[in-house]
């Protein structure tokens, strides 16, 4: 699997490649993936073998390109086109805009309100949430005073995504609510664990960077820090998934292993409705399952 990291493509851009296994019966099927990304095409510089330098290949449906050729200039257009994010939908574009925070401006009529200077059509707007429930990682904070955020993303007058945000440590830092995923080890509960995730790839993350990003400080940097020892980074879906199998059949061993070594954070007494211990232990999970999910990248 590491072959093609030798291999000299243009621009040093090279696929992303990986091994998925499968079980069909009694059957173990390793299954190579080449990850769909936006870098297309990809092509080599030099000869390997019969594979022609500068040469672009495609595979339509169960026909390859012909080694000795160059795939039709259709295909070869529509593979540049996906790299120069021409067959992008806007929320698609949109996103790809998180990475140039600099180019976002905020409107002289609205201060909630940012637009990207090249593409004004593109805006970003926030406005306050009422809401005021603990999620446990509040509790990671210097300040765990609940702040939320609504997030709208918008293309001219058309809402693309809402999204939910919280303002963290009184507002020294800012992000989109992570995600919530699980693993259940009877039949007879949804989850017995819980914890918070974000996937390097997705909308979420990206604006998360982006946040961060355009407020960056020393006391941001130290709540994001805060903030990410709580809360799993997957690269993608294909990792978390492979880690809550990981979970299952590991957790009994491994949190009696790793329990003793955490130390959560002090959780004060709560209002009536809210239950301390419930807290307490999302808190002692997710610093276990923190050093699980060190392990298990470990040992792949």
């Amino acid at each position: 699997m590491t072959n093609h990291k030798n291999k000299k493509f243009v621009g040093e851009i090279r696929p992303v490649v990986y091994i998925e296994t499968l079980q069909i019966q009694k059957s173990i099927i390793d299954v190579i993936v080449i990850k769909n990304t936006k870098s297309t095409p990809y092509y080599l510089t030099e000869k390997f073998q019969d594979i022609i330098s500068y040469n672009i290949y495609t595979r339509i449906q169960d026909t390859n390109t012909a080694k000795d050729k160059s795939a039709d200039i259709d295909k070869v257009e529509f593979l540049w086109k996906k790299r120069f994010g021409l067959l992008s939908t806007p929320i698609e574009k949109l996103e790809s805009f998180f990475d140039l925070e600099e180019n976002w401006v905020t409107s002289i009529t609205n201060e909630t309100s940012k637009y990207y200077k090249f593409h004004p059509e593109y805006t970003i707007s926030y406005d306050n949430d009422m809401r005021k429930g603990y999620e446990y990682y509040h509790f990671f904070q210097t300040d765990f005073t609940p702040s939320f955020i609504n997030y709208k993303f918008n293309y001219h007058q058309t809402v693309l995504k809402e999204v939910l945000g919280i303002s963290l440590d009184g507002g020294r830092y800012l992000t989109p609510c992570p995600e919530t995923d699980g693993v259940s080890f009877s039949s007879f509960s949804r989850w017995d664990i819980t914890f918070k995730y974000f996937e390097r790839d997705s909308f979420l993350f990206r604006f998360n960077k982006f946040l961060y990003n355009s407020h960056q400080s020393d006391d941001a940097r130290i709540a994001r820090d805060n903030f990410l020892s709580c809360v799993l980074l997957f690269d993608d879906a294909n990792q978390r998934n492979q880690f809550k199998k990981y979970i299952e059949t590991h957790w009994n061993e491994e949190n009696k292993k790793y329990e003793p070594l955490v130390n959560p954070p002090h959780i004060p007494e709560q209002p009536q409705n809210y239950r301390k211990e419930y807290f307490d232990e999302q808190c002692k999970n997710i610093l276990v399952l923190q050093k699980m999910f060190f392990a298990f990248k470990n040992n792949k």
